[in-house]
């Protein structure tokens, strides 16, 4: 609880602070467990641009997740901030079905730089 969001970080995908504060309503630690993920995923995505050669593709698997009925689209969230950090041909490709909850699918998210 005692982690602060870093004002220099932006999470640059429409809603974010809102999925954030649904999921904060019923867990402080759980909003800040997401948001510190998601800052650290733009850090690392920023990163990138330092050891890829030009034209490199990058593909990361990841899966959306649902905390508290509410839908955290983390496909959406890579994708953006891969966006918003000058990467292009950026696409979200669904591959499989989670079997855990239904609204739930893993995704390949892939970019250029």
């Amino acid at each position: 609880m005692s982690w602060i969001r870093d004002p220099h970080i932006h999470i640059p995908c429409e809603g974010f602070d809102e999925i954030t504060s649904q999921i904060a309503q019923r867990s402080q630690v759980l909003s800040h467990y997401v948001t510190k993920y998601f800052e650290d995923t733009v850090r690392h995505i920023r990163s990138l641009k330092n050891v890829l050669a030009p034209h490199a593709q990058v593909y990361y698997i990841v899966g959306n997740s649902k905390f508290y009925d509410v839908v955290l689209p983390t496909e959406q969230l890579y994708a953006a901030i891969f966006k918003a950090e000058g990467f292009y041909d950026v696409s979200i490709e669904t591959i499989r079905k989670r079997t855990s909850k239904k609204e739930l699918f893993e995704y390949v998210v892939s970019a250029q730089i």
